[in-house]
């Protein structure tokens, strides 16, 4: 019993496609930059 799986066209790989790339893929993770936290109101940025 072989755990390779022989492929129908070899030479067709969608993975590949630029069509299957997510353009965004961090969109639903939120700001990159994220909201000052408290301890950091009274300091100045630089």
């Amino acid at each position: 019993m072989s755990r390779v799986r022989v492929l129908s066209e070899p030479d067709h790989m969608p993975a590949l496609d630029p069509a299957f790339a997510i353009r965004r893929r961090a969109l639903w993770l939120g700001d990159d930059q994220p909201p000052p936290q408290p301890s950091d109101w009274g300091q100045r940025s630089k």
